[in-house]
């Protein structure tokens, strides 16, 4: 019998790289935030929120897309 307890430490540069693949912003070139990663249980799937736009960053925005206050919120 075995039993293991422990983390599993993803590098954030990597797990954002791997995020952008399903990201249809990301492909056109646009400036992309990302909101914070959660756990959506009634379709087994990590959702995130993304805001983009091809003439300035999300966090520039005068009024800030759901992707960034996301984070605010948790300052």
């Amino acid at each position: 019998m075995r039993h293991y307890e422990g983390e599993i430490d993803i590098p954030l540069e990597e797990f954002w790289v791997f995020v952008s693949k399903f990201c249809p912003a990301h492909a056109g070139g646009d400036e992309v935030a990302y909101g914070v990663p959660r756990v959506a249980k009634e379709n087994d799937s990590l959702t995130i929120s993304f805001a983009a736009s091809n003439s300035s960053h999300p966090s520039e925005w005068v009024e800030k897309p759901a992707a960034v206050r996301e984070w605010d919120s948790l300052k």
